[in-house]
């Protein structure tokens, strides 16, 4: 008997950065563009602003965390160029990854834990229905 068989049960998956590619810097420049030139400030991949922090663990609203970014912009900002640049760092789900979360899930118990807040899902799950005509990651996880 090979002891080692089976050992791996279950694989847990992050979504930005390992399921769906991501560019930081594309967050930086659609803020900038918006009143806040120096967002890496307030947000980057190393560290954030408590603001995020509260979004991101489902402490505040989306609509609060527009809100409180809303008082750094430019008067006139609103939620969509809010969202606008807040999705900007979102950018593709090559096909490959979902035939391997398929794949894996056929042999292992498969999950997705990440930190992804609504605003992010929610443009997510569009691109997931126009790209690819599924609605989420249910039949994935």
């Amino acid at each position: 008997m090979d002891i080692h068989k089976n050992i791996i049960k279950n694989i847990i998956f992050d979504l930005g950065g390992v399921i769906i590619n991501i560019d930081y810097s594309l967050l930086i420049e659609a803020f900038s563009k918006i009143g806040l030139p120096h967002f890496e400030a307030y947000f980057s991949q190393k560290e954030q602003k408590n603001l995020f922090d509260l979004y991101e663990k489902g402490m505040i609203s989306s609509q609060d965390f527009r809100k409180e970014l809303k008082k750094q912009c430019i008067p006139g900002t609103s939620d969509e160029d809010i969202d606008f640049a807040w999705n900007s760092m979102l950018l593709d789900l090559p096909k490959e990854r979902l035939d391997l979360l398929m794949s894996a899930k056929e042999k292992y118990r498969t999950f997705l834990l990440s930190n992804t807040n609504e605003i992010h899902m929610l443009f997510i799950f569009k691109y997931l229905k126009k790209t690819y005509g599924i609605s989420n990651f249910n039949e994935y996880f």
